[in-house]
C-alpha cells in the first residue's frame, strides 16, 4: 500500500498544454497551407524557431504525466519523464542529497555506490510529506542506514564553484583596469566620460523628438544614434563597460554604455517601422549578413588591441549587436533606397488591429489588411495612418522596393500617394 505519491502541479501540465497548442499551431499551420511546400527555406526557419520549444514542451508533459516517485513502507518506486520504472528498498539509500535553489530545494536520492535512484523538487505535491517520512524511517531504521541531510560533498562543491567564479570575475576585473591603466590617463578618461554624458543627454532628447518628427527622419535618428554609440565603444574599447561603473572598483577608469537610450532608440524602430513588409527568408538573410559585419568589426578591434576578452562580455556584446540589426535591417534598408518603384493596384478584403498594453505612447499596435492579388489571398502588416484611411472594398498601391544593398521590401499606400515620408 502506498504512502505517498509525489508528482509535477496541475498548473505545469495546464501550461505545457497550452503552449504546445500555440507553437504546434504556429509551426504546422504554415505546413499544412502548403506554404512551406512552396518555400522549404521557410520551413527550415520554422523549426529552427519554433522547434525547441515543441521538444521542451513535449518534455515537460513527459514530467507532467509520466514522472512519478511513489513511497511504500517497504520500497520507493520511481518512473522518471522519460524511461521505466525502477524499484529500490532503503537499505539501498547510501545518502538523500538536498541542493538548496533561490526558489525551493532539489532532493537527490543516491544509492551507496554513488548512482541516482530518485530525484524529487520541493515545488512536487507530497515532497515534503515525502522529506518528513524519510526523516522519520531514517531515525527508526537499526543503525541509521541512510543519511538525510545536505551532501557534504556537494555543499563543498557549490562553495568552491561560487568562489571560483566571483575569483574569475575579480580576476577579469582587475585585468581590464590593469590593460586601461597602462595606456590612458585619469585625466582623459575623466574628459571622455563628461563627452559620453553630453552625448547621452543629447541622443536621449533626439529620441523623445524622433516620436513626433515624419517617419524618414525618425528612423534616421534612431539608426544613427544605434551606429555611433557602436562606433563608440568599439573606439573606447575596453573602457566602455556594459553596467552600471559606479558600482565597480576603479569605476574612474570606466565609461558607461547608454543602455537606456539605445533601448529607446530600437524600441522606437521596432514599432513605428512595422508597415514596411519583407519575406522572412530575406530578412532573415541581410540580418544574419548585418550581424556578422558588426561582429567582425568588434573582431577587429579586439585585435588591434590585443587583447583576449572573456566569454561573458562576448555574449553581452553579441546580444547588443542582435538587438541593433533585428531592429533596424528594415528601416535602414528602406533609407538607402534610391530606386524607381513598381506600383500594383489591389482591393482591401478585410481589416484589423492587435492592440498592446503600451498602445497609447509607443504607438505599438499592430494594423494588418487583407488583399487579394492575382485571385490568392495576403495579409500585410501597414501604418496606422493609412488603417484609418481606408475601408474594406477599397483600393490601395502596393509599393515594391529594393534597396541599393539589394533588399527587396514593400509598402501599402493610397494610390494617389508616396510611402510614409
Amino acid at each position: 500500500m502506498e504512502i505517498i505519491r509525489i508528482r509535477n502541479k496541475k498548473w505545469l501540465s495546464v501550461l505545457s498544454i497550452f503552449g504546445l497548442l500555440f507553437f504546434g499551431m504556429l509551426y504546422f499551420l504554415p505546413v499544412l497551407s502548403g506554404a512551406t511546400a512552396e518555400d522549404p527555406a521557410l520551413f527550415i526557419v520554422l523549426t529552427l524557431c519554433f522547434g525547441p520549444f515543441l521538444l521542451l514542451l513535449l518534455y515537460m508533459l513527459f514530467e507532467c504525466f509520466h514522472r512519478k516517485l511513489i513511497i511504500y513502507t517497504d520500497h520507493i518506486s520511481y518512473t522518471p519523464a522519460i524511461g521505466r520504472t525502477k524499484v529500490f528498498y532503503y537499505h539501498d539509500i547510501g545518502t538523500v542529497k538536498i541542493i538548496p535553489f533561490p526558489k525551493g530545494e532539489d532532493y537527490k536520492i543516491i544509492s551507496r555506490d554513488g548512482k541516482k535512484l530518485a530525484s524529487f523538487e520541493s515545488n512536487m505535491t507530497g515532497s515534503q510529506e515525502a522529506l518528513e517520512y524519510l526523516m522519520d524511517k531514517n531515525r527508526h531504521l537499526e543503525q541509521s542506514r541512510f543519511l538525510l541531510a545536505p551532501s557534504p560533498d556537494s555543499k563543498r562543491r557549490e562553495e568552491e564553484k561560487e568562489k571560483k567564479k566571483n575569483a574569475k570575475h575579480q580576476k577579469e576585473h582587475r585585468e581590464r583596469l590593469a590593460f586601461i591603466m597602462a595606456r590612458w590617463r585619469p585625466a582623459t578618461i575623466a574628459r571622455e566620460k563628461k563627452a559620453v554624458n553630453f552625448f547621452r543627454l543629447l541622443t536621449t532628447a533626439l529620441c523623445i523628438i524622433s516620436l513626433f518628427v515624419p517617419f524618414r527622419p525618425s528612423a534616421s535618428i534612431n539608426i544613427a544614434i544605434l551606429l555611433f554609440y557602436w562606433c563608440l565603444y568599439l573606439w573606447f574599447y575596453p573602457k566602455m563597460i556594459f553596467g552600471y561603473e559606479k558600482e565597480m572598483e576603479g569605476s574612474t577608469y570606466l565609461l558607461p554604455y547608454p543602455f537606456m537610450c539605445c533601448s529607446i532608440s530600437a524600441l522606437i524602430l521596432m514599432s513605428r517601422f512595422r508597415f514596411i513588409n519583407s519575406v522572412e527568408k530575406d530578412f532573415l538573410l541581410f540580418f544574419f549578413g548585418f550581424t556578422v559585419f558588426l561582429l567582425l568589426t568588434y573582431g577587429l578591434v579586439l585585435l588591434i588591441r590585443k587583447r583576449r576578452e572573456c566569454w561573458s562580455n562576448i555574449g553581452i556584446t553579441l546580444i547588443i549587436i542582435l538587438a541593433m540589426t533585428l531592429s533596424s535591417t528594415t528601416p535602414l534598408n528602406w533609407l538607402i533606397t534610391f530606386e524607381e518603384p513598381e506600383h500594383n493596384t489591389v482591393s482591401v478584403t478585410y481589416k484589423w488591429h492587435e492592440d498592446s498594453v503600451y498602445s497609447k505612447f509607443f504607438h505599438l499596435s499592430s494594423y494588418y489588411f487583407e488583399i487579394i492579388q492575382d485571385d490568392r489571398y495576403f495579409d500585410f502588416q501597414v501604418s496606422h495612418q493609412l488603417y484609418q484611411s481606408v475601408a474594406p472594398g477599397e483600393q490601395v498601391c502596393i509599393c515594391y522596393q529594393k534597396s541599393i544593398l539589394g533588399f527587396p521590401y514593400y509598402i501599402l499606400h493610397m494610390p494617389t500617394e508616396h510611402p510614409e515620408e
